[in-house]
């Protein structure tokens, strides 16, 4: 067993969440405590709990690191010098569609998992949110008159792809016989960028 003065908290930190979410990956949220990780990393429980303040608390270390997963797919799959909005989003959510499908049991926990409210997130977490929302206005801003409509726009398609992947995923999509995921969402960017135009 490892004493916590061999790693500094940081490195704690980090293992603790490699560790989890491997375990999540692997064999889903259900598997996943704190013995188990505390286990792989070499440490106690009660080391754990010096480093994050509860379950929650690591659980948005997890959701985070996945955010950052998510927000490097995007980056490396879409080429900010992209002219063709459209082209762009639709990129955007091919990406979001094979990372949700590559990383199921991750993408599963970050949009399911009950932990604190909005307010109570710290800044840093929620800057991880934005500058995926930001990604996306980028791309909208040439064709929106204001910032406030590219950053409305954005929610609003990132919240109707998220929709259609969750359905696609999920196998509910077979039921109304509709086209497969990828369809879906390129039509829905077609036509959204049509009304704004």
């Amino acid at each position: 067993m490892a004493r916590r003065k061999d790693h500094t908290r940081e490195e704690l930190k980090e293992m603790s969440v490699i560790s989890a979410r491997k375990i999540i990956a692997a064999q889903g949220l259900s598997n996943l405590n704190m013995r188990r990780i505390a286990g792989d990393i070499g440490y106690t429980v009660g080391t754990l709990y010096n480093v994050f303040e509860d379950m929650d608390d690591l659980m948005m270390h997890i959701n985070a690191a996945t955010l950052d997963s998510l927000y490097e797919a995007l980056e490396k799959d879409v080429p900010q010098t992209e002219k063709n909005a459209a082209r762009a989003l639709k990129k955007i959510a091919k990406t979001y569609i094979r990372f949700a499908t590559e990383n199921f049991n991750l993408w599963n926990v970050l949009t399911n998992y009950e932990q604190m409210t909005e307010e109570d997130r710290p800044d840093w977490y929620m800057e991880k949110t934005a500058q995926l929302f930001r990604m996306v206005e980028a791309h909208l801003a040439p064709v929106c008159k204001t910032a406030a409509k590219a950053e409305r726009s954005a929610k609003i398609l990132w919240a109707s792809v998220h929709g259609i992947c969750v359905l696609g995923l999920n196998g509910r999509l077979d039921i109304t016989g509709a086209d497969p995921v990828q369809s879906l969402t390129d039509t829905l960017i077609e036509n959204y960028m049509k009304g704004l135009q």
